[in-house]
C-alpha cells in the first residue's frame, strides 16, 4: 500500500490523490481534522478527490476501513498557483 508521491504536491484547492493497494476493496482517507473520503480499490489501484480550505501541509493517512489498521501515511502539500 503506497501513495503516488506526485500527487502529495499540488497547486489545486481540490487535489486528487492516488496510490495502490493489495488485498483491500475499499480504503478510508483520513485529513486529520478537514475530512474523510472513501476510495474503491480496483485492479490495485485507487484515486480520491479532496476538499481543503487553503494551501499549506496536511496529516493525511489511509485506513482500512474494516479493521482500523493504518496502511500508510504522509503529507499532502498544497501550494498556491502562481
Amino acid at each position: 500500500m503506497y501513495f503516488d508521491q506526485s500527487s502529495l504536491t499540488t497547486g489545486f484547492a481540490d487535489p486528487t490523490i492516488t496510490g495502490s493497494a493489495t488485498n483491500i476493496s475499499q480504503i478510508e482517507i483520513d485529513l486529520k481534522g478537514y475530512a474523510r473520503v472513501y476510495a474503491t480499490v480496483s485492479n490495485g489501484r485507487w484515486s480520491a478527490s479532496l476538499p481543503f480550505p487553503a494551501s499549506g501541509s496536511y496529516s493525511i493517512r489511509v485506513v482500512d476501513p474494516n479493521a482500523g489498521n493504518v496502511l500508510t501515511q504522509g503529507m499532502l502539500t498544497i501550494t498556491p498557483r502562481q
